[in-house]
């Protein structure tokens, strides 16, 4: 079976490197990893920090644009955690966000 046939996300993911720092809930020190794409709903980071499947998973990504760099907060749940493969990282996370903010966002939800 191909993974084409396995896909489930209502949006494509954009393939989008940068770097991520991301907090688990069980931890008090954020962690670093690598963003491998996202999109509104969800995002692939890899790390080498240990992620267990249902994990609470809190974001901060710094987006570098043309014109600025946008900081992004997301939170949400670990849904599937591969193997790092020959990325240099141990792990893959795929995580399903129920909150994703960015400034924009932040000040017409807030006002």
């Amino acid at each position: 079976m191909l993974m084409a046939d396995l896909e489930h996300r209502s949006l494509k993911r954009q393939p989008l490197r940068a770097r991520v720092i991301f907090l688990l809930r069980r931890e008090a020190e954020n962690e670093i990893g690598e963003l491998r794409d996202m999109n509104r709903n969800g995002a692939f980071f890899y790390t080498n920090v240990p992620v267990t499947t249902g994990a609470v998973v809190v974001l901060l990504l710094l987006v570098r644009s043309e014109r600025a760099t946008v900081p992004v907060f997301c939170a949400g749940v670990a849904v599937r955690i591969e193997r790092g493969g020959e990325t240099g990282y141990r792990y893959g996370v795929a995580v399903k966000f129920w909150q994703l903010e960015t400034p924009d966002t932040f000040m017409s939800n807030s006002c």
